[in-house]
């Protein structure tokens, strides 16, 4: 797996880290499923909705 290093505002993080203790998932999880979802074809993300 490639890594990638990113400095997201503070505010970002903040929110990110709320995300994350809501569903009970690391971070690194949440920001996964959050580029998972932006990259699914239109159509997919209509039913996933």
């Amino acid at each position: 797996m490639t890594r990638i290093l990113t400095g997201p505002p503070e505010e970002g993080i903040k929110s990110l880290d709320a995300r994350a203790a809501e569903q009970g998932k690391s971070r690194s999880e949440v920001l996964h499923e959050a580029v998972a979802w932006y990259f699914r074809k239109p159509e997919e993300a209509e039913c996933a909705s």
